[in-house]
């Protein structure tokens, strides 16, 4: 038993590494064939019909048109129709996107034979055309989904012919069943075109659910998601992989199934319906004349044409930028002006308590914190003798002297008159205390010179309240009541001074809603000798 595990493990391994191989071979570039690219050449670059044909008829083009469309909208999006993409993309930039491609196929060696190109091409455009009617039987809405989604599936199968041209042309023209392609794939290269297909789409950005529906157009479709898609693609996975082959007997079982029970109504056979697919891309080509005829490039108008995009995209797109940094600086200014006092310079009512919230929800409300509330003692006096051109002169050296005793990333604020807030998060309860006392020596008894003849000191009262976990057991509005509590208790005593606590939510509501751990009261103030000094 053991050996047999190995052995199985061993060729699962051996698979692994030849697939990987495989696709590192493979690679992701895929040019154009000359004849889209004359074609976008030749298209006006908003005349969006013409452009949007073009991508219609070319499974690069559009395949890579998908990926940019997705990254542009920053995320794994759902299948679109490339009529939708185009718009979404806008012609001018789709058509700038082709030229880059075109000027790619100067310099890379063509992935196999342009006949062998060619033949491969003409199967894409009847799957496409196959995804589409059947969907149409199916569910009328998506028709144009499936058609791109059909367009696109076997997108990696040039790649792998590049790689083994031979075991194409030799063996693989007597397996007209799909299935029994894959199986063949299998064994050559670890990866069939399918899942090859998948992971070259992915590699260029295209949606993943776009991804797995290429991946699996050969398997038949279970479950509900996407189901009508996913059943019009694998019905176009049936026709053959090249025009001169025959539908193969165990495909043919298949398609008369889902042909008597999906499309009876609209195709009398199983083979009118592909003859019908056939049909309408044998229209397509002759109507949209991307036909390759074997005449190269025009290599100068190609050069010219692709670096006048260019040069207009990046002055386009360096305006954009320009404008979107002038606006993002414009918001930063109006934020700022709306989350700061005039004047002092710190955070008014509604930028503190913003930035405060925003600062806990960082932290999932779980957040150790530190708030202190704090008043000028006989700041009315001020006014009243000195006039408010004094007290604003005041407030402003208050806010620099808090500023000079907190960190940069604290948080200031003026909630009115001369009452302030600070909140300092994520310390300890010593470190909040410390805060507190840094805080209050910092400030208190300092002297402000407001002009030549008067000098002016400080003194103030302070409530500091600390929470280890703010926001899971106790609010912010909680915390700021608390410490607005112990600042007018100082008040009240008369003197000025720090009072330091921590919140007890669960409190009876005639009870103090804090514990306080300690009061530091200062003394009794004495009135300078210097008629110049006095007291705030």
């Amino acid at each position: 038993m053991s050996n047999a595990f190995f052995s199985i493990s061993n060729n699962a391994e051996s698979r692994q590494t030849l697939a990987s191989d495989t696709l590192a071979r493979m690679g992701a570039s895929l040019p154009l064939r000359p004849g889209p690219v004359r074609d976008l050449l030749a298209a006006a670059p908003n005349h969006r019909e013409a452009i949007t044909a073009v991508v219609e008829a070319d499974p690069v083009l559009a395949g890579r048109l998908l990926g940019v469309v997705n990254a542009a909208g920053g995320g794994d999006g759902g299948p679109q129709s490339i009529g939708d993409v185009v718009a979404d993309l806008g012609s001018r930039h789709v058509r700038a996107l082709g030229l880059g491609l075109g000027v790619q196929t100067l310099v890379l060696e063509p992935a196999v034979g342009q006949g062998w190109l060619n033949e491969w091409w003409d199967v894409s455009l009847a799957r496409a055309h196959a995804a589409q009617l059947a969907h149409t039987a199916i569910d009328p809405r998506c028709g144009r989904v499936a058609y791109s989604l059909g367009l696109i599936c076997d997108i990696a199968l040039p790649l792998l012919v590049r790689l083994d041209p031979g075991f194409y042309r030799q063996e693989m023209p007597a397996r007209a069943d799909p299935q029994t392609w894959c199986a063949a794939e299998h064994d050559r290269f670890g990866v069939d075109h399918a899942q090859a297909g998948a992971h070259l789409l992915s590699l260029w950005g295209v949606p993943a659910a776009v991804c797995r529906m290429v991946r699996s157009h050969h398997e038949a479709p279970a479950g509900e998601e996407d189901l009508s898609l996913r059943t019009a693609l694998y019905l176009a996975g049936m026709m053959p992989h090249t025009e001169k082959d025959p539908v193969h007997p165990d495909q043919a079982a298949a398609l008369a199934t889902l042909h008597a029970r999906l499309l009876a109504d609209r195709y009398a056979t199983p083979s009118s319906f592909l003859e019908s697919a056939r049909f309408a891309a044998s229209r397509r080509r002759r109507r949209d004349n991307v036909r390759d005829d074997g005449r190269e490039l025009d290599r100068p108008a190609l050069l010219s044409a692709a670096a006048v995009d260019c040069v207009d995209l990046v002055t386009r797109t360096h305006r954009l930028e320009t404008a979107r940094n002038r606006q993002a600086e414009d918001l930063s200014t109006l934020r700022f002006e709306a989350y700061t006092d005039p004047l002092t310079k710190t955070l008014n009512r509604r930028g503190f308590f913003d930035l405060a919230r925003q600062r806990l929800e960082k932290h999932c409300g779980d957040l150790s914190a530190c708030c202190m509330l704090l008043d000028l003692n006989k700041f009315k006096p001020v006014n009243d003798t000195h006039g408010h051109d004094v007290g604003d002169l005041v407030l402003r050296g208050l806010a620099k002297l808090l500023r000079r005793s907190v960190s940069r990333t604290d948080l200031i604020g003026r909630l009115g008159g001369d009452e302030f807030v600070v909140l300092i998060t994520d310390l300890n309860e010593a470190g909040a205390q410390s805060a507190a006392d840094r805080l209050y020596e910092t400030c208190h008894n300092a002297q402000l010179r407001v002009s030549d003849q008067l000098t002016l000191k400080i003194q103030l009262s302070l409530g500091a309240v600390f929470e280890p976990k703010l926001g899971e057991t106790v609010r912010l509005d909680q915390m700021l009541a608390a410490a607005d509590e112990l600042m007018y208790r100082q008040k009240r005593t008369g003197h000025p001074g720090l009072r330091f606590g921590r919140v007890t939510p669960d409190a009876p509501a005639e009870a103090d809603a804090f514990d306080e751990v300690d009061v530091t009261p200062a003394g009794e103030t004495r009135e300078s000798a210097d008629p110049k000094t006095s007291g705030i």
